[in-house]
């Protein structure tokens, strides 16, 4: 037997599992931990906003202002990554059942997922979803969505990070954590961004930045 050869490949073998383990460490410890609160969910009906076009040649009289289902999240995100003030990105996940005799209704959990990118430390933002009128009158019955309320309404919300759940609340029943059951079928299409609204330029400044 070649012993010199023999002692030679020995620290050729291990150096790969040496550097593995290394690589493995850095990666663990470049790995924030992030962190969300949610401070407040707020549901509410609102007007569809109206505009003054100083541009427009011709001026549309709209007589009665149709509502949209308003769900804003007053949330507050931190990261223990002491080498930037920002978070990359954060995804809400929206659940959204009605109270409702329908039976059919009360068979579907209305979804939407956000994605949110540079999401400042340590400051309150707010994400949002909106139920367009017209969804509210194919839900209810046509001319419905004027007399729909916003406690008609049951919200939660989960924050992820890397896949991973930091937070999240809900308006109602908590702790059963409804959202989260098989008995309902999941819809998505009704529940949409605020950038898909005509409120998208209202209250830039507060609004958590969405993922184009």
């Amino acid at each position: 037997m070649d012993t010199t050869r023999s002692h030679l490949a020995l620290p050729s073998l291990r150096f790969p599992a040496a550097l593995a383990a290394v690589l493995l460490a850095a990666q663990a410890g470049a790995q924030a931990e992030i962190k969300a609160k949610v401070h407040d969910i707020d549901v509410e009906m609102q007007e569809t906003p109206r505009y003054n076009l100083s541009s427009a040649t011709t001026t549309k009289r709209v007589p009665v202002p149709r509502k949209w289902l308003q769900v804003d999240v007053v949330f507050e995100a931190d990261s223990s990554n002491t080498k930037t003030d920002f978070i990359d990105s954060l995804q809400f996940k929206y659940f959204l059942i009605f109270d409702t005799p329908d039976k059919e209704l009360q068979k579907k959990i209305f979804v939407a997922t956000i994605d949110h990118v540079n999401v400042p430390k340590g400051e309150k933002f707010y994400s949002s979803v909106y139920v367009s009128p017209t969804s509210l009158d194919r839900l209810f019955g046509a001319g419905k969505s004027r007399t729909v309320n916003a406690r008609d309404a049951a919200i939660a919300v989960e924050i992820h990070a890397g896949g991973e759940l930091v937070g999240g609340d809900a308006t109602a029943k908590k702790s059963s954590r409804w959202w989260q059951g098989k008995t309902r079928t999941p819809v998505t299409g009704v529940v949409v961004s605020k950038t898909k609204t005509p409120f998208a330029p209202l209250w830039f400044d507060i609004y958590a930045e969405e993922k184009e």
